[in-house]
């Protein structure tokens, strides 16, 4: 071959390497759109103000929460946890998967359960649902609801994740806090016991709170719609899509946990 034809050669390769990047970002943009995971980051600090209310509610000390509410709310950098997210989900979605899946989720009804989950990072949700259970308790759900709603929670397996999750969050906060403060001292298997305990704890609870959120956040979806939704979500692609979900959230919160025990430990050390 020519010096010519391989100066060719060498350019089509590499204009052809700029176009496929240039369409994977396109895919990526397309997809994290449909899925609202900038919304669901740039909420989170309005989200930990609603939890630091609610603990206002049932806690006498306010001076306790007055000092470490900064704390909490400054070592969630959205940026860079975005980062953190977005980088897991790139590097576990091929571009034939992001196609497909954008493909589903372009569907008119899969965008409205879209919709509606995301509500749930709107100001005023806990509000509503409130006034929802309230209502649920007067007019309980049908027997085909139920069993619509306890299938969707099943096949994604959302129960189990969130208590692990949890007991993971809580676990890694108190390990970088103790490595902080002294650094000397061993990790005991007092920490290992109160991870099984919060696991025994947290389920019941997270249970029930897993069905309650979902019959409100599904009220309007039909039980076909939810259905349908649920068997995409039995599929190979859809375990696979749950799975990426579930590893970029972890990744993002076991950061932010660390970052947030760090600030808590160094606050602790300056008080005289």
């Amino acid at each position: 071959m020519g010096l010519f034809n391989r100066v060719l050669v060498g350019v089509a390769l590499l204009l052809s390497s700029v176009c496929h990047a240039d369409t994977s970002e396109q895919l990526w943009q397309r997809y994290n759109a449909l899925v609202g995971a900038d919304q669901v980051i740039d909420s989170m600090p309005q989200q930990i103000d609603a939890m630091l209310a609610q603990q206002a509610l049932t806690n006498p000390d306010r001076s306790l929460l007055d000092r470490i509410e900064p704390i909490v709310k400054g070592s969630w950098h959205s940026d860079h946890l975005r980062q953190v997210f977005i980088g897991h989900y790139r590097a576990d979605l091929t571009d034939l998967q992001l196609q497909q899946l954008i493909a589903f989720r372009e569907l008119p009804q899969n965008r409205r359960i879209t919709e509606a989950e995301l509500a749930a990072s709107q100001p005023g949700f806990e509000a509503g649902l409130l006034r929802f259970l309230a209502d649920l308790q007067e007019n309980p759900p049908h027997q085909q609801r139920t069993q619509v709603i306890h299938d969707y929670i099943e096949a994604t397996e959302m129960v189990d994740y969130l208590v692990e999750l949890t007991a993971d969050l809580v676990a890694v906060m108190i390990t970088n806090m103790q490595n902080y403060m002294e650094p000397e001292a061993e990790v005991g298997p007092d920490l290992a016991e109160m991870r099984e305990m919060m696991r025994t704890q947290l389920r019941p609870m997270m249970e029930q709170q897993m069905y309650l959120t979902s019959y409100y956040l599904y009220r309007d979806i039909s039980d076909q719609d939810l259905s349908e939704y649920t068997q995409f979500y039995r599929s190979e692609l859809g375990q696979h899509e749950v799975g990426v979900a579930k590893g970029a959230v972890a990744e993002m919160l076991m950061q932010w946990g660390q970052q947030l025990a760090l600030d808590l430990a160094q606050d602790l050390q300056a008080q005289p």
